[in-house]
């Protein structure tokens, strides 16, 4: 049997990525005779590294070595750590972290990376480990799963709710899913009314009647709705976006036929509206959410006159749609 002197760890959550570190290093090696060193990519490496992959002495402790944010290694450091690596050492294993966001579920690797002799026999040998983080196809099952390993359990639509709040985010849902479950000492399944401690909800701030309100072109209780959140020092601008950027993209897949889960009432409710702004409704939802977060992001304008400018340029579309129904 091969010695499995390395393997490849690809993704791009850095607290999923932590859970399997650490369980990729208690199940492989729980002897005490294992040291265990970090390393980063995006710093020099010093010294020590090279001397943890190229010593082999019996009466050094063997080393674990881990090295986050290796896809940002120059393409030199990499030939030479391939090269290092290409003679098996016993007294060595070697983790790749490999961090760089994803594309379509599919890891974006920098191509030299991939052409390498170690990652193409880590290919070979199955020494790769991959996950794509939490995204918004495994969103609502990750929260489920993380609710039930601390003893959570949600009434029905809860979770819906709960996933539509939480941001895709492994450290974020983690925590926030503790905090539920210390503010409430009973068994009882968490109704959705119990969410007002999440940090997303604490400033009372509900996106969904926000939502409604905009989508039935309703201006007065959008701006009296604005108007109330500028009174905070909580600033609501981007996870409005989040939230609407998920509108956007929810009304394209209705006016594309495409199948989305919901309630049957609001979703025949959102095809409409769907159908009644098109295509060129979309977009202009697209290019002004776009341009509230460039605004601000550049610094061409603050957070509030990102927002109500984009409230501008929404209501009329959202407006003339329930005219026209």
């Amino acid at each position: 049997m091969i010695h499995q002197g390395f393997i490849f760890c690809i993704c791009p959550d850095s607290t999923i990525l932590q859970q399997q570190l650490e369980e990729l290093v208690t199940a492989q090696y729980v002897s005490n005779k294992w040291e265990k060193s970090v390393y980063w990519g995006d710093e020099e490496l010093p010294k020590k590294f090279w001397d943890n992959l190229t010593l082999q002495n019996l009466f050094t402790n063997k080393q674990i070595v881990v090295l986050r944010n290796a896809h940002l290694l120059p393409v030199d450091i990499w030939k030479n750590i391939s090269s290092i690596i290409s003679k098996p050492n016993q007294y060595l294993w070697l983790i790749f972290c490999l961090e760089a966001p994803w594309e379509k579920r599919q890891p974006k690797l920098p191509a030299h990376i991939q052409k390498l002799p170690c990652f193409i026999f880590a290919q070979k040998q199955k020494w790769i480990w991959s996950s794509p983080g939490v995204d918004e196809r495994n969103l609502k099952q990750f929260i489920k799963t993380q609710a039930t390993s601390i003893g959570l359990t949600f009434e029905p639509h809860t979770l819906e709710t709960l996933s539509n709040l939480l941001p895709t985010d492994a450290a974020t849902i983690k925590s926030e899913l503790l905090k539920i479950k210390l503010s409430h000492s009973d068994s009882l399944p968490i109704s959705t009314q119990q969410l007002n401690v999440i940090s997303h909800t604490a400033n009372t701030f509900d996106i969904f009647i926000f939502l409604k309100q905009l989508e039935s072109g309703n201006a007065l209780q959008v701006w009296t709705s604005i108007l109330h959140e500028q009174q905070k020092e909580e600033d609501p601008l981007f996870f409005i976006l989040t939230m609407l950027q998920r509108e956007a993209k929810t009304l394209w897949q209705l006016l594309m036929g495409e199948t989305v889960t919901g309630y049957p009432n609001e979703l025949s409710k959102k095809t409409q509206l769907a159908k009644y702004i098109g295509i060129k409704g979309i977009t202009k939802m697209w290019d002004a959410l776009y341009f509230a977060e460039v605004t601000v992001k550049s610094g061409e304008g603050s957070s509030i006159q990102a927002l109500e400018t984009l409230i501008s340029t929404l209501l009329p579309l959202f407006t003339k749609a329930q005219e026209t129904s």
